[in-house]
């Protein structure tokens, strides 16, 4: 799938954090993400990829009020 899908990442969720997969996502404009071992995910973190699958918009909030945001 990876290779067959165009803008498709990959991920291990295994030492992923919520931060970490906005930070991918943002970086490299990713269409399909590819998630293995989704189950070891913090929930705290699986909220970052529910809230984006719920919405369809890419939201980051950072410290001082910057906010960034992807449809």
């Amino acid at each position: 799938m990876l290779n067959g899908l165009k803008d498709a990442y990959f991920m291990d969720s295994t030492g992923a954090t919520g931060a970490g997969i906005i930070k991918q996502l943002f970086a490299n404009n990713v269409r399909y993400l590819l998630v293995e071992e989704i189950d070891k995910l913090r929930y705290s973190d699986q909220v970052v990829l529910l809230n984006l699958m719920e919405t369809g918009t890419l939201s980051d909030t950072k410290l001082k009020g910057k906010t960034r945001q992807e449809l």
